[in-house]
């Protein structure tokens, strides 16, 4: 996976704290020792993007910032009170909202890491309601042997 200097790009990964869908929106500031060194969308503070293989098969990335692709904790749902909130998954998958053929279409064409693992990627239409995560390559996953991604290709296979 080759970055470009001075692009920017947006991530998503499983955050390694609360198991949950993290996005930053990024831009390449250099190259050193073959580590990407990179500053989050407004801010100077620079960080490396140096991962281990099995950390890089959960990193998806995009090229540019403010994608129609959000993730379970970018989705705002309105409560009957009028109140906001945001919830997220702390399941240890990737998860994105949207139906399966939208984030599908989003990882085969515009996923710049080759190396993703495609069994971790799960689409919501509606955040809000429970248990209505879908496995986006069902095939992949269900191969994993991850415990939420077994439960969810259960609840799948019994309502497909």
């Amino acid at each position: 996976m080759e970055l470009k200097i001075g692009e920017k790009y947006t991530t998503f990964d499983i955050s390694s704290f609360m198991a949950c869908t993290v996005k930053r929106e990024i831009v390449i500031k250099n190259k050193i020792d073959g580590k990407y060194v990179f500053a989050l969308k407004g801010k100077r503070k620079q960080f490396y993007l140096s991962r281990t293989e099995r950390e890089n098969k959960s990193l998806a990335i995009f090229e540019g910032h403010d994608l129609d692709l959000i993730c379970d904790g970018d989705y705002t749902i309105v409560n009957a009170n009028g109140t906001t909130c945001r919830s997220f998954s702390g399941n240890a998958l990737l998860n994105f909202v949207g139906t399966v053929d939208f984030v599908k279409d989003w990882i085969e064409n515009k996923n710049l890491n080759p190396d993703l693992d495609k069994g971790i990627i799960v689409a919501n239409e509606d955040p809000s309601k429970e248990n209505n995560e879908l496995m986006v390559y069902p095939e992949i996953a269900e191969v994993r042997g991850h415990a939420v991604a077994d439960r969810i290709l259960n609840r799948q296979m019994v309502t497909a």
